[in-house]
């Protein structure tokens, strides 16, 4: 009889340390921008200095007890502007900083934006609000009365630039010119010499009105009336711009550059005249009004 063997083969599972295995701690973060617009008035005579913040909000997992770095990156660059659209599409130079005292760039990219740390202490959600600056430097000349603008794309990393992406958002940016005008402020004086009866026409033209606006600024001048009566010499007259118009308008082109309007004095021919001596004075005033 041939006995027969047993043979036993025993398998382990290698399972590495009991329990169950540390749960891969989860973030979710929104990011918003507060004002969504920086928004205010350019006088080229100062800065335009503007402050807003992003708002960040994020929530971790139950079990995650960590605080979380977070890195928030703008895509603008050293010559970032905002712009005005055609017929005057000037540019008005500006840039986002980190700091208030408008010193370091805020940008994106591997050593750009800003690196912060969001501290939940025991709680699964954690928010903050990080400020922005925003600055459009004076002496920026010449720019076209109007509203200029831009926008910018913002990005919400963990860690770093190339972390992993928590969230976008944008930024607008938004500076107004104001329109303005100035006038001669001496008085249009005519002084003329008018002989009864004389045969043409007293004509003179040598007199105008310079308007000084901010470029692209339409304006507009106007004559309160065309006729008047030079008292107490009763001489009749006419006061006109360039064309026997009462009104004439024009669009400046450069706020360094006044615009002319001619007016032109028009005594008609063969007017008598009141006048008891060999010589006697008179005068007469207008008004015009100036629109823009």
């Amino acid at each position: 009889m041939t006995g027969s063997k047993l043979m036993i083969l025993a398998v382990v599972l290698g399972c590495g340390a009991f329990g169950a295995r540390d749960a891969r701690a989860v973030v979710s973060c929104t990011i918003v921008a507060s004002p969504t617009t920086l928004s205010g008035a350019y006088d080229a005579a100062a800065n335009l200095d503007l402050q807003g913040s992003f708002a960040v909000n994020c929530t971790r997992a139950k079990n995650d007890s960590k605080n979380q770095t977070l890195w928030i990156g703008l895509n603008q660059t050293a010559g970032q502007t905002m712009t005005k659209p055609a017929p005057y599409a000037d540019t008005l130079g500006y840039g986002i900083y980190t700091d208030s005292a408008r010193s370091t760039l805020w940008t994106n990219g591997v050593g750009g934006g800003l690196t912060f740390t969001l501290a939940f202490g025991t709680a699964t959600s954690a928010a903050t609000n990080v400020p922005v600056y925003l600055r459009a430097n004076a002496g920026q000349a010449d720019k076209a009365a109007g509203s200029y603008n831009d926008s910018l794309n913002v990005t919400l990393n963990s860690t770093d630039s190339v972390g992993t992406n928590l969230g976008n958002t944008t930024v607008g940016t938004q500076a107004t010119v104001a329109k303005s005008c100035t006038v001669d402020v001496a008085p249009i004086n005519y002084s003329v010499n008018y002989q009864a009866f004389r045969s043409t026409a007293l004509v003179d033209a040598s007199q105008a009105v310079s308007v000084t606006c901010s470029k692209g600024t339409p304006v507009s001048l106007a004559l309160d009336q065309v006729t008047g009566l030079i008292v107490p010499t009763e001489l009749k007259y006419t006061l006109t711009f360039p064309g026997l118009s009462q009104s004439a308008s024009g669009t400046s082109a450069s706020s360094a550059t006044a615009q002319t309007f001619g007016l032109t004095l028009t005594l008609p021919a063969g007017q008598a005249g009141a006048c008891n001596a060999g010589t006697c004075t008179g005068s007469d005033t207008r008004q015009i009004t100036v629109s823009y």
